[in-house]
């Protein structure tokens, strides 16, 4: 199943809402169960990228806005440009 992937531009860089989700809660805290993740208001996006990723494992802001995105499920590597709507495969299995 692929889901559309929202993505908030900021001070701190580029943060992926699935990201940024999945690591809430404080680190030194120790591991904690599903029930125990508190949610962490994002705010408006900045851009979406309408079509979905499998599962995002990596996110990594370039410069010049740009955006490199790791999905390990379809096994590519994809380089984002939300201002010019525009996706790139830089990398995949056999490339």
């Amino acid at each position: 199943m692929q889901v559309p992937t929202i993505v908030a531009r900021g001070a701190g860089g580029v943060l992926s809402a699935a990201l940024l989700t999945a690591c809430a809660g404080d680190p030194s805290a120790g591991a904690r169960s599903a029930g125990d993740v508190g949610a962490v208001p994002l705010g408006e996006a900045d851009a979406a990228w309408d079509d979905g990723f499998s599962v995002l494992s990596t996110v990594r802001e370039l410069p010049g806005g740009r955006v490199l995105v790791a999905d390990p499920l379809s096994q590519i590597v994809v380089a984002l440009d939300l201002d010019a709507g525009v996706a790139d495969t830089i990398g995949g299995v056999g490339s």
